[in-house]
Formats: C-alpha cells, sequence, structure tokens
C-alpha cells in the first residue's frame, strides 16, 4: 500500500523483532512501526511465508505481542532511497498493544528533537 494511503501514522525505528513461525524463531529489524503494522529490513528467511507470531521489542522497554501477515515485499531498486524488506500487517493485536504502539508513535511527534 503507498505510504499515503495508510490509515494509520507510522514512525522510523530500529526495533529488535522475534517472530514465530511453526516453531521456528527468526530475528529481524524493524525500520517502521505503526498501529497497523511494520516493516522488516530484508530477511530471505522471510521467503514464502504468510501468517506469523510477532514479538515487538519497544523502545520503553515493553514487547507487543501480535500476530501478522506479510502484506507485500520490497525488493531493492537499481537505484533510489528504498530498502528491501517486508511489509508485515497486524491481523491480531489486543487493544493495550495498540495503545503502546500508539504512545511511541504519537509520543515521538512531542520529543524534541536533539540538534
Amino acid at each position: 500500500m503507498p505510504r499515503n494511503q495508510r490509515l494509520h501514522p507510522r514512525l522510523r525505528v530500529l526495533l529488535p523483532v522475534d517472530l514465530r513461525v511453526g516453531g521456528r524463531r527468526i530475528e529481524a529489524v524493524a525500520s517502521n512501526l505503526g498501529v497497523g503494522g511494520l516493516f522488516l529490513l530484508d530477511d530471505a528467511r522471510l521467503a514464502g511465508l504468510d501468517a506469523v507470531a510477532l514479538f515487538v521489542y519497544l523502545p520503553d522497554g515493553r514487547v507487543i505481542e501480535a500476530g501478522g501477515r506479510i502484506a507485500r515485499r520490497q525488493d531493492a531498486p537499481a537505484r533510489g532511497l528504498e530498502v528491501p524488506g517486508y511489509g508485515l500487517a497486524f491481523t491480531q493485536l489486543a487493544p493495550s498493544a495498540a495503545r503502546a504502539i500508539d504512545e511511541v508513535v504519537g509520543g515521538s511527534a512531542r520529543r524534541p528533537v536533539a540538534a
């Protein structure tokens, strides 16, 4: 989905994420986060997967548990600033987890930016 059509704002982050698929644990890194989902930096181990369980480690120490699906794959362009990876949409997210993500995303706008 193009960025301008997202239902929820995203925040650029570098957060550790654990994915669980069929008893396998995959460590990954999210480069953006919002209540609707996140973007994982390229990881070939995700190819061919559909539904996953996610554990997202927020900067404040909270861990968000969610269900998700791979919504899109972004290949590395020949030129440009886009990075390869996978966009995941949350399919199961507890209201408390959604509030925690919203606090992190919304709180970033209230934090002063260091010069």
